[in-house]
C-alpha cells in the first residue's frame, strides 16, 4: 500500500493492506480522511507535531515475522505525563506495540485475560503483578494510519507490573483491552529499527530490570558458602599438626647468635604456624626475633616474642608474674617451602638460664578461612540488598501505590 500526502507529497509505503479512516502525514502533520476509497485533506484539523523516533513504514522482524510501523501516537495522562506508542502490524494481521516513556521501552501485544482488575494485585501465568499506575489519558497527537479520530475522548488505563513484565488495561468507550508487555532495551530498539539517536533515559523505567537478580545472587552465595564449608571440613579432617623444626639453644654460648632452619615444605590448606618456646628463665626475660622466609616467592614476615617469668614474696604474700614458656601463632601460612631465621638475647645479669627450646608446628587449618568467606558473602549480600532496595524505591517513587513508605523514599 502506498499513500502520498496531498499537502507535501511525502510518500509512505507499507506492503500490507491496512484498514483505516484517517491518515496523518509524518512530515507535515496534515490530517487526511478516507471516505468511499477517496483520500481528502481535513482542512479544519491541525495535528500537533512531536518527535516520533520510529518512522511510519519502518520494517522489523519480530518472532520470525515481518512487521511494519503503521502509526505512532503521543499520549498524555491526566497528570501531565507524556509517552509514545507505536503500532506494528504484520502481513498476517498480528499487532504489536512499542512504547517509549522517559527513554524506557516496552513491547507488548493484546491478550485475552478475564480478570478482576479492581484489586491492587493480580496473577497471570504463575506470576503476580502489582498495581503501579492508573488514570486517564488522551491521544494528544499522532502520525500514520488510524481507524479512529485523534484527540477524541479519553482512555482509562491501569498498569500492573512484575519487572520486566507488564499488564496494561485500557478502557475506551466501554471496551476493555488487556495488553501483556515486556521491557526491551534501548540498544535493542536502536538495532531493530537501525536508529542513530534515541531519547535520553531520565528515570528508572516502570518494568526496567534490576541490575541483577537478588534471589539468584543470594542462592549462588549460599551454594558457594556450602561448598567452602564442605571443602574446609574435608581439609581440616585430613590435616594434622606437623612438627617442622625443633632445637635446644645454649643460652650461655649462643646468645645473640642468628640461627637459620633447614628449608621445610608445608603441604595442605592454609593454616597457622605455631611456635613454642620454653626456657629456664627465672626472675628475668628472654627476647627472640623471627623472620619467616618464603623460599618460592622471596617474601618475608617478621615477628618477635618475649618470655618473662618473675616471682617473689611481698607483704606476706607470694606473687608470680609471667611464665617460663610462650606459644604464639603466625596466621594464614599457605603451602610452600620456607625457612626461619631467629635470634635470641637475654638479661645479661641472668646467669642461671642456660637453655631455651624452640619447636615449630604447622597447625591444623582454623576456621578463619571459612569465616572470612562467610563474612564476605554476608557483606556482599547486604550491599546487593541495599542496591536492590534503593533501585526499587526509585522505580516506585512517583507511584501512588508504592510498597515503600515516603519516609523510606
Amino acid at each position: 500500500m502506498e499513500i502520498k500526502c496531498l499537502k507535501c507529497d511525502h510518500e509512505v509505503i507499507i506492503p500490507v493492506d491496512l484498514v483505516f479512516e484517517y491518515y496523518v502525514c509524518p512530515k507535515c502533520y496534515r490530517s487526511h480522511k478516507l471516505k468511499n476509497g477517496v483520500l481528502s485533506l481535513e482542512s479544519d484539523i491541525q495535528i500537533e507535531a512531536f518527535d516520533s523516533q520510529i518512522p511510519v513504514g519502518s520494517n522489523v522482524v519480530l518472532d520470525g515475522q515481518n512487521y511494519w510501523v503503521s502509526n505512532g501516537i503521543l499520549k498524555k495522562s491526566d497528570y501531565g505525563e507524556y509517552w509514545k506508542e507505536y503500532e506494528l502490524v504484520s502481513a498476517s494481521g498480528n499487532y504489536k506495540y512499542i512504547t517509549e516513556e522517559c527513554g524506557n521501552w516496552t513491547i507488548s501485544e493484546q491478550i485475552e485475560l478475564d480478570k478482576n482488575f479492581d484489586s491492587r494485585e493480580i496473577s497471570h501465568d504463575d506470576n503476580y503483578f502489582a498495581l503501579f499506575d492508573k488514570g486517564t489519558c488522551q491521544n494528544r497527537s499522532g502520525v500514520g494510519f488510524f481507524d479512529f479520530k485523534l484527540g477524541k475522548g479519553s482512555i482509562s488505563y491501569k498498569d500492573f507490573i512484575s519487572p520486566p513484565e507488564l499488564l496494561s488495561v485500557e478502557v475506551e468507550e466501554g471496551e476493555q483491552i488487556v495488553y501483556y508487555g515486556e521491557h526491551i532495551s534501548a540498544k535493542e530498539v536502536r538495532k531493530l529499527f537501525d536508529l542513530t539517536t534515541l531519547p535520553y533515559k531520565s528515570q528508572i523505567g516502570m518494568v526496567q530490570p534490576s541490575y541483577f537478580d537478588l534471589r539468584k545472587c543470594i542462592t549462588t552465595f549460599c551454594y558457594a558458602t556450602l561448598i567452602v564449608l564442605i571443602s574446609h571440613l574435608f581439609f581440616y579432617q585430613s590435616s594434622e599438626n606437623q612438627l617442622v623444626y625443633s632445637k635446644t639453644i645454649d643460652m650461655v654460648n649462643d646468645v645473640d647468635k642468628e640461627f637459620v632452619t633447614d628449608v621445610f615444605e608445608l603441604k595442605g590448606p592454609i593454616a597457622p604456624l605455631k611456635i613454642f618456646i620454653q626456657t629456664d628463665v627465672d626472675n628475668s626475660w628472654v627476647a627472640t626475633d623471627f623472620t619467616l622466609i618464603n623460599k618460592t616467592t622471596g617474601e618475608t614476615a617478621f615477628f618477635s616474642t618475649d618470655v618473662e617469668y618473675y616471682h617473689g614474696y611481698e607483704d606476706g604474700e607470694n606473687w608470680v608474674e609471667g611464665s617460663t614458656s610462650e606459644e604464639f601463632n603466625v596466621c594464614g601460612v599457605s603451602s610452600g617451602k620456607y625457612s626461619i631465621a631467629f635470634q635470641s638475647n637475654k638479661d645479661s645479669a641472668d646467669v642461671a638460664n642456660s637453655r631455651m627450646k624452640i619447636e615449630v608446628y604447622w597447625d591444623k587449618s582454623d576456621n578463619w578461612n571459612f569465616m572470612f568467606v562467610l563474612i564476605a558473602f554476608l557483606a556482599a549480600s547486604g550491599i546487593l540488598f541495599y542496591i536492590k532496595t534503593n533501585f526499587e524505591q526509585r522505580r516506585w517513587h512517583d507511584s501512588d501505590y508504592s510498597p515503600y513508605s515516603k519516609e523510606e523514599d
